[in-house]
């Protein structure tokens, strides 16, 4: 979503410029991971959120991925 996506690269981009290259991102990666899954014994998943996001992010993602929320917390805090 603009405003919600890159937002670390707004400015220099706009938000709707930032949300772009963000699909892009999740379109490349996925389909590099896709394209692995089809060779061996690997799933995609996507993690993602806000909740209800799920049909924009379906939208760009290979048909076999998974999805689940993201959970509560820093992701990057230390286990």
């Amino acid at each position: 979503m603009a405003g919600k996506s890159k937002t670390r690269l707004s400015p220099p981009l706009k938000p709707k410029n930032a949300r772009l290259l963000s699909a892009c991102f999740i379109r490349d990666l996925s389909r590099t991971i896709q394209s692995l899954a089809d060779e061996g014994d690997v799933s995609g998943y996507a993690v993602y959120t806000p909740l209800g996001t799920e049909p924009a992010l379906r939208q760009l993602l290979p048909a076999p991925f998974a999805l689940t929320p993201q959970g509560e917390g820093d992701l990057g805090e230390a286990c």
